[in-house]
């Protein structure tokens, strides 16, 4: 019987210090707790018994870290997870100025949020109109959400959000079934869609978007960290743009908060009020 395997803080800076001199990621300011726990997860699932072993995983092959990499950055998620957003989403698309809406994605990750998102759009008759950047730090990640293919098991789950979204349409015109094992998003819900690896510890400036979602994601970072990905997003969004960063958030103590109007404040939804 497998057993959890517990590592000392001494032994996962150790790991993000060899990340950062080999493959110049760095995962230093990642809240420990969390960072800890998926690295474990890992570990468990590779049978790496020991921090020395993990170091050696990850350094030495490239498709290693890759897959470290995505168990680090893909959270189990879903399409049109709490639908109430989407629904408090979609009530204040109408709102945002301008011919084309330009809208950026931080963290794709699994893809679901940004295939939720296509739909929305596509059922609004917006879709045509807007410009979408999705990002992530590793092609890996990209790679995957480009081709859109889940496990069938995810149908089920789908349905029940995409029914109390109370959009009216019909879910099963957005995937095909290429096999038994699993269902692929159309491709065709892509085409405004541009990838993009990005760094959202950064501070690259991406565009100026009407729309930003990163949702549940701060919560992954130390307190400094949070500062400057805030900063970093406030400075991508345009004046009276859309910033949803999920309702698990909480960012009233950081400074990017003194220039935000509340939306929605169940759903964690502001707009920027100046530059």
């Amino acid at each position: 019987m497998n057993t959890t395997p517990e590592l000392e803080l001494r032994e996962l800076k150790a790991l993000t210090t060899v990340i950062k001199d080999v493959w110049k990621d760095d995962f230093s300011e990642m809240a420990f707790a969390s960072f800890k726990r998926r690295v474990e997860k890992l570990m468990l699932k590779k049978q790496i018994a020991s921090a020395d072993e993990l170091v050696k995983f990850v350094k030495d092959n490239r498709q290693n870290y890759d897959e470290f990499v995505t168990t680090l950055s893909i959270d189990n998620t879903e399409l049109f997870r709490d639908p109430s957003f989407w629904r408090s989403l979609r009530n204040e698309l109408r709102n945002l100025s301008g011919t084309k809406l330009n809208i950026w994605l931080p963290q794709v990750a699994s893809g679901e949020e940004l295939y939720s998102l296509c739909i929305l759009l596509k059922e609004k008759n917006m879709y045509q109109d807007c410009a979408i950047i999705a990002s992530d730090f590793n092609e890996h990640i990209l790679a995957s959400a480009k081709k859109g293919i889940y496990p069938q098991r995810h149908i089920e789950t789908w349905q029940n959000n995409y029914e109390r979204l109370e959009s009216g349409g019909n879910l099963t015109t957005y995937y095909t079934r290429p096999n038994q094992f699993e269902v692929q998003l159309n491709p065709e819900l892509l085409q405004q869609v541009t990838f993009k690896v990005n760094k959202i510890t950064g501070s690259e400036i991406v565009g100026k978007f009407d729309l930003i979602i990163y949702r549940n994601q701060l919560i992954y970072f130390n307190s400094s960290m949070q500062e400057k990905v805030c900063k970093t997003l406030m400075n991508n969004l345009k004046t009276r743009g859309l910033l949803a960063i999920g309702f698990k958030e909480n960012i009233q103590s950081n400074t990017c908060y003194l220039n935000l109007a509340v939306v929605s404040e169940e759903e964690k939804i502001y707009r920027k009020l100046r530059d």
